[in-house]
């Protein structure tokens, strides 16, 4: 009984010394091994990986219709204020930048859908996690897989290594205020341009333009501009899901929209001439902004009447 007794404590202090190993977790659309002592918390579109230290990774999934990935890395770079930062892997193996502190992102887009991955300083066992990402999603398990299978990524991510070889991608073109009693419209198009709710801030002027309410800033750089759209008849019928998207398709096409992303009776989606966002708006209309700049938009949802 007694040796019994010694052999199940021997291999309960064998079995107890040994490295604890990653627990598997479902994360939404993807799993990971999270580390030992890491914590994972699921976010809207993403997880946040939290290590002992405190420290966190950043994952970031969101799907997109009609996508351009250059675009996309563009903006996502610039809404860090590192436009000049922004780096192209070869091979399609996405775009990275380093943000204003000393974090590292790196991002990747496949069939619409993209992952962002942000580190804001050197952490173990990272390589080990954002190598266990798995996923059902094919255009997801491309993205990990490459990521994966990359060690320069996993080395520039992880602070092991330095910059990967990148070239420069071309700058983004500024926003340019489109013509905008053409903009956006079709022979025979009836309608009126949305009212002003409210006074504009100091310096600002407004006016309307075939079926748009504009409104400009006293040097010309500022500008923001919204109409009315009708709700695709496909729209009226949904009962469930988002009623905005097959108008969102129809409107994104007008105007060369890119990078369609859809909420509940919202979209935002990206135009040559600058930003877009669609709401629904009563039972049968849209109202489209469109705006030069994210300070601008701020204000104009609030001086364009529902």
């Amino acid at each position: 009984m007694k040796i019994i007794q010694f052999v199940t404590i021997f291999c309960f202090l064998i079995i107890t010394a040994l490295p604890a190993r990653a627990a598997v977790q479902e994360l939404g659309l993807f799993t990971a091994d999270v580390p030992e002592r890491w914590a994972a918390e699921q976010q809207n579109y993403g997880v946040t990986f939290t290590a002992p230290s405190g420290s966190s990774v950043h994952v970031l999934c969101q799907e997109y219709m009609f996508p351009d990935a250059l675009l996309l890395a563009q903006r996502l770079a610039a809404n860090f204020n590192v436009a000049d930062r922004l780096r192209t892997l070869p091979s399609g193996q996405g775009f990275l930048f380093t943000e204003s502190g000393d974090g590292r992102v790196w991002f990747m887009e496949s069939g619409g859908q993209t992952v962002r991955i942000l580190v804001h300083r050197p952490l173990k066992d990272i390589s080990a996690l954002l190598r266990s990402f798995k996923s059902r999603d094919p255009n997801l398990t491309k993205i990990f897989t490459i990521l994966a299978g990359t060690p320069e990524v996993l080395g520039w991510l992880s602070f092991s290594g330095g910059e990967p070889a990148v070239s420069i991608p071309p700058p983004a073109k500024a926003p340019v205020m489109p013509d905008f009693t053409k903009y956006g419209a079709i022979e025979g198009e009836k309608g009126s341009p949305p009212p002003l709710a409210e006074k504009l801030p100091d310096g600002w002027t407004h006016k309307t333009m075939g079926l748009w309410t504009v409104a400009i800033s006293s040097d010309g750089k500022g500008w923001g501009a919204a109409r009315f759209f009708p709700l695709a008849k496909s729209d009226l019928n949904v009962e469930e899901g988002n009623p905005i998207v097959e108008t969102g398709k129809e409107v994104a096409m007008r105007l060369s929209g890119r990078n369609l992303m859809a909420e509940q009776g919202f979209m935002h989606f990206e135009t040559p001439a600058g930003d877009a966002e669609l709401y629904q708006r009563g039972g049968n209309k849209a109202l489209l902004c469109i705006y030069s700049d994210s300070d601008t938009f701020q204000w104009l949802m609030g001086f364009v009447s529902p």
